[in-house]
């Protein structure tokens, strides 16, 4: 099913590709950089060895989440990550993202201690209680209509700042500096 619905999401969402319509110089280049940045990274050898050459070629868009969690993690260059949620058949690819992102980052419960950096998996996302980092990463934003309220009232909330929806992931940053504003990125 997700095979059939990405074309038509991607097509519903064109409006908003390569960062058009974005106007803060800041949400722009962390959107061309890092969301939609086509060069080849030093550790994508690494994070491909967790496909085998059958889900690589019949699973392209999670390779390229799992890019994107590289990225993301490069980024934010956080000393401590964690994830939230029930661990499910990529979860060790999703750590593997995370760790390649920054190498010294150590992972930690987030139910004992806030990381910096954090990724909530789809089944943790309806019952979430919000908790200030560098990023946060939701996956499983437009899943069903109560991770979709979820996300809903994470954007609304006060303490956030700038949100990236990605379709796939939603991004946070609590950076209050900021103006707020929401963004949608094709992906």
């Amino acid at each position: 099913m997700q095979l059939i619905r990405n074309p038509f999401v991607w097509l519903w969402r064109i409006r908003h590709r390569r960062g058009y319509g974005i106007h803060s110089p800041w949400a722009y280049s962390f959107v061309r950089s890092v969301l939609l940045e086509p060069a080849h990274y030093y550790a994508y050898a690494e994070l491909d060895r967790h496909y085998p050459w059958h889900q690589r070629w019949l699973l392209r868009y999670p390779l390229q989440c799992h890019r994107l969690l590289f990225r993301l993690a490069n980024y934010a260059q956080a000393d401590t990550f964690g994830i939230c949620g029930q661990p499910d058949a990529l979860a060790a690819a999703e750590e593997a993202s995370l760790r390649c992102g920054n190498r010294k980052a150590t992972l930690v419960d987030p139910a004992t201690e806030t990381p910096q950096l954090c990724l909530v998996k789809p089944d943790a996302l309806p019952g979430y209680q919000l908790q200030p980092c560098r990023m946060l990463i939701l996956e499983g934003i437009h899943r069903d209509r109560a991770c979709h309220a979820k996300w809903e009232a994470i954007k609304a909330d006060p303490r956030t700042g700038c949100t990236f929806d990605v379709y796939t992931y939603g991004i946070v940053f609590f950076d209050l500096q900021r103006h707020k504003q929401h963004y949608i990125v094709n992906f």
